[in-house]
């Protein structure tokens, strides 16, 4: 058997060949390995190294056939993927036809960016995404819930607008220590028609207010002023009294990001309390909240939170899609004493139609305000969180 070299595998054949006392392969030029070594006393005289060429060509062939088929199943891939374009797209959307809503976290929806920077409650509710879900769309049915029928109620009868143009409607006032002026924030799917705002307000004639159209407008529950605020976006001012332009100053013209003008204690409910799949939410800073006994009793909601008024600094509750419809609440107590009560009341609620209620409430050895936070989760299906959220039907 010929010996090769272990460099290049090149046949070794005949004597060996010395270069410099140390023996290498005639090949490669590379040292021999020992037991290549002739041993001591025998002849060493020319190794001949049989040097076979380099196999270029062969390695030619192969590439070149390599790529070939590389093009050939490229060409076939081609061909079946548009002969079989119109099946695939067929198949794409087999649980139903894509939706053209965009779900966007709360805290970056539109409506919010117009909200005055001393809103310390406040509530949205994504109207067209629910409308476009078959559980989403029970909560419209009449009788629907309180602060919803009040801004749909109060935007179609202003504008003639419909449900089913709204993209999404926020809520915000800022209870203190007087009644407070209701914002609401009303921001279309579509451009609406200025035309069609001038006709439905009539008789009211409109007036300038950055160059987009006014109107007063009296009524219930409140004397109001409706504000063109874009091609996409009305803004309606709520209150008990008469609306002077002045109360207009408190819009945020031009509009901010989403939540970035909101407090600071607010801007941070929404990143750690709101789920950014929330399609329903509301949120509050309670600090200075004196009149908020009144706003809540005006809106109906008293008696559905009690120990709210009392015990509650900061709050946020928010709905969305999960096991048939789940409201997750976070509820910040104002010290241990007060978390514990808040604990007491909301696990002894009696809802009926709830699937489950969990509350959780701070750690037992969590002495620091700041961690006094108590959870809430409930889950349910539709008729039954219908029924919870409007408790007329």
């Amino acid at each position: 058997m010929v010996a090769t070299c272990p460099f290049c595998n090149a046949p070794l054949d005949g004597d060996w060949i010395r270069h410099d006392d140390i023996f290498v392969c005639g090949r490669c030029g590379e040292p021999l390995p020992a037991h290549f070594v002739p041993a001591v006393g025998e002849p060493v005289t020319q190794l001949r190294t049989v040097i076979s060429p380099k196999p270029y060509k062969a390695n030619r062939r192969v590439g070149l056939v390599v790529i070939a088929v590389m093009l050939v199943m490229a060409v076939a891939a081609l061909i079946f993927a548009f002969r079989t374009q119109s099946f695939r797209r067929a198949n794409d959307y087999r649980r139903g036809p894509i939706s053209t809503v965009i779900l966007q976290a709360p805290g970056d929806w539109a409506a919010v960016g117009y909200l005055p920077a001393e809103t310390n409650a406040l509530a949205g509710v994504q109207v067209a995404k629910l409308l476009n879900d078959s559980l989403g769309k029970r909560l419209f049915d009449l009788p629907r819930p309180e602060l919803l029928e009040l801004a749909l109620e109060t935007v179609e009868r202003w504008t003639r607008i419909k449900p089913a143009q709204i993209d999404h409607v926020v809520f915000g006032a800022e209870i203190k220590n007087k009644l407070p002026q209701l914002v609401i924030v009303v921001r279309t799917v579509g451009s609406y028609s200025e035309a069609e705002i001038v006709r439905a307000m009539q008789p009211a004639k409109p007036f300038q207010y950055h160059e987009r159209a006014v109107f007063r407008v009296p009524g219930k529950p409140g004397n109001g002023m409706l504000y063109c605020a874009d091609d996409r976006t009305l803004v309606a001012l709520v209150r008990l009294d008469v609306p002077s332009v002045d109360d207009l100053k408190a819009i945020a013209v031009p509009p901010r990001k989403g939540a970035e003008g909101l407090t600071p204690s607010l801007q941070k409910i929404f990143t750690e309390r709101i789920d950014k799949q929330s399609l329903a939410w509301c949120a509050g800073d309670l600090e200075q909240a004196v009149a908020l006994k009144d706003i809540l009793a005006f809106t109906g909601l008293a008696a559905a939170w009690p120990g709210l008024l009392s015990d509650v600094r900061q709050f946020a509750v928010a709905l969305y899609p999960q096991d048939g419809w789940t409201v997750s609440g976070s509820f910040h107590a104002r010290d241990r004493n007060a978390a514990t009560s808040l604990e007491k009341t909301l696990k002894d609620l009696q809802l009926p139609g709830v699937r489950s209620l969990k509350v959780t409430g701070p750690p037992p050895d969590a002495a620091d305000p700041a961690a006094q936070w108590v959870q809430l989760q409930i889950r349910a299906a539709p008729d039954g969180m219908t029924r919870l959220l409007s408790p007329k039907r």
